[in-house]
């Protein structure tokens, strides 16, 4: 009688028995984990929130908050709640995005499970540092590396007939330790405004059949 009534108050003060201690403790504790624990800290509040709901995103990223966004959305009950939540791999959110929140059972965490296509003909790729990829389709198949703070710092124009690379630099320094060889069906070198101006350590050649000066 002793040994049995010690099995049952070990199983009722723990709610788990010796086998189902050892599954748990050998789970590794993530992401999903803490959704759920989500569930237990605020109470009841799953009920007020349907499986799947629309939303906005205010803010794709955030160095402080790694793999989630800021959201709004509104639940059950009509209020507006706005929080950092989980996002799936994949998507590349940007400001502004309506989103499609899904609610895992039993959890009181909304996760991002995808994005309603929207009438901004464009995606934003977020780098590390803050730095962005975009791909312009308003500005004519434009591809573009932005820094934090939107400075363009390369742009490629693939809707022209010539693609063209821009750089939207005042200057530019291009430093090699090694040779510098530009093969091309015909070249252009065309000052807009000031000299053209070579300088070399050594012999200065040009190999042509004719050399043509003014």
């Amino acid at each position: 009688m002793s040994k049995k009534s010690s099995s049952k108050a070990s199983t009722t003060r723990t709610g788990l028995k010796p086998a189902d201690k050892r599954q748990s403790a050998s789970q590794p504790h993530g992401l999903i984990e803490e959704i759920s624990e989500a569930t237990s800290a605020r109470g009841t509040q799953a009920s007020t929130l349907p499986l799947a709901l629309l939303g906005s995103c205010l803010q794709p990223q955030d160095a402080a908050h790694p793999g989630r966004c800021r959201v709004r959305y509104q639940d059950a009950n009509g209020a507006w709640v706005e929080q950092w939540t989980p996002y799936l791999a994949g998507l590349f959110l940007q400001a502004g995005d309506e989103v499609l929140l899904s609610l895992p059972l039993g959890a009181a965490m909304p996760v991002v499970v995808g994005q309603l296509a929207g009438e901004k003909p464009g995606l934003s790729l977020p780098l590390p540092g803050g730095r962005k990829l975009v791909f312009d389709a308003k500005d004519g198949d434009v591809v573009r590396l932005e820094l934090a703070d939107g400075q363009i710092v390369l742009e490629i124009d693939l809707g022209q007939d010539v693609p063209t690379v821009r750089l939207p630099q005042k200057d530019l320094t291009l430093d090699l330790e090694g040779r510098l060889k530009i093969t091309a069906r015909s070249i252009d070198l065309i000052s807009r405004l000031g000299n053209i101006n070579v300088k070399a350590n050594d012999d200065f050649k040009v190999v042509a059949e004719r050399v043509w000066l003014n």
